[in-house]
């Protein structure tokens, strides 16, 4: 969370939240005195701060940071952010399957795999046989899930392997030319250039001299 416009005391200063370390910022809010702030979180399990002015000087200075790192039994702690990799210019390519997508229903899959195993629990704790026939089946939704997106990081490792090897092709291809461009024998190509140039100058000569000759001195 960072204070922002100036800061200012408590109860007035304006705040904004990040949920991804500062990478993107939500909307600009009021702290409202001794109110709670909701930084993130799912229902029930929100991270929130309380703020409580002690003095008539207490306040906040404008770029104030507050860091909340908050771990809540049955939920997932990390983010949604895609790992990428250049391919060719002006082209990325991403290769992960962030844990959001695999184990929660945030990202796309549809089941939250922490809230099922947290239900589960609770369901054999209770001797709820409907709970935890209900909860195996979402598990084995997950599962299918899971092997999905197992496949789908197999494909893209394929495709990076692919693109890796033509890379390697081309990259040999420029070698081959830069070392017959380089490696060639100078004092060789010289010596041929000099003889063709003798050869290209005494046939200029033979053509003027065929240009000045006349029918009387052909004749002759």
């Amino acid at each position: 969370m960072q204070f922002v416009n100036g800061g200012g005391a408590v109860g007035e200063a304006d705040y904004r939240v990040s949920t991804d370390g500062g990478k993107t910022w939500g909307a600009v809010q009021t702290a409202s005195w001794g109110g709670t702030i909701t930084v993130d979180g799912t229902a029930g399990h929100e991270q929130v701060l309380r703020f409580t002015a002690s003095g008539a000087a207490d306040g906040f200075a404008e770029n104030d940071l507050f860091t909340v790192n908050a771990f809540a039994p049955g939920v997932y702690g990390g983010n949604g952010e895609d790992l990428s990799v250049a391919t060719g210019r002006g082209s990325r390519m991403v290769y992960n399957v962030t844990g959001e997508e695999a184990f929660t229903d945030r990202g796309r899959g549809g089941v939250d795999l922490f809230a099922v195993l947290e239900s589960l629990k609770t369901a054999l704790e209770q001797g709820d046989r409907e709970g935890v026939i209900d909860q195996v089946g979402r598990l084995t939704a997950a599962q299918d899930s899971i092997r999905q997106y197992v496949a789908e990081s197999g494909a893209r490792r394929s495709s990076l392997d692919i693109t890796r090897a033509n890379y390697q092709v081309l990259d040999d291809k420029v070698a081959g030319l830069m070392s017959a461009t380089e490696d060639v024998d100078l004092e060789r190509l010289i010596v041929e250039f000099k003889m063709k140039e003798t050869a290209l100058q005494a046939s200029y000569a033979m053509s003027v001299q065929i240009g000045k000759m006349s029918i009387l001195e052909y004749l002759r």
